[in-house]
């Protein structure tokens, strides 16, 4: 991997890092302005609640790319970026441009997923 390649990997990965950001701040701020009147039925009550459950999820998601793009960032400083965290062989670079948080060749991603 070419130290450009690096950069514009890192690039990406700060890119898409701040845009997650910025989706959970919105998640967080319209979770807090959302309320049900006193007045409210119980399905007002409950749309709400599955809203805040679906909300809730997707910031569970986010954390998680969060923490998979920190990891990816990591894995560049350390200088083990292109190496399959299972079994350590390289991994395409078509596919770390692709999906710069990866962590996987294919073959251990297909394993993973197949289980």
């Amino acid at each position: 991997m070419t130290e450009e390649q690096k950069h514009q990997i890192r690039r990406q990965l700060l890119a898409e890092r701040a845009e997650i950001v910025g989706e959970i701040d919105t998640l967080r701020n319209r979770e807090s302005s959302t309320t049900v009147g006193v007045g409210a039925d119980a399905a007002e009550r409950a749309e709400l609640e599955a809203e805040r459950m679906v909300e809730h999820q997707l910031s569970m998601d986010d954390a998680f790319l969060i923490a998979k793009i920190d990891l990816a960032l990591q894995r560049i400083v350390e200088g083990n970026y292109e190496s399959c965290l299972h079994c350590g062989t390289m991994i395409p670079m078509e596919r770390l441009l692709a999906k710069p948080s990866v962590s996987l060749c294919v073959s251990c991603q297909e394993k993973k997923e197949s289980n």
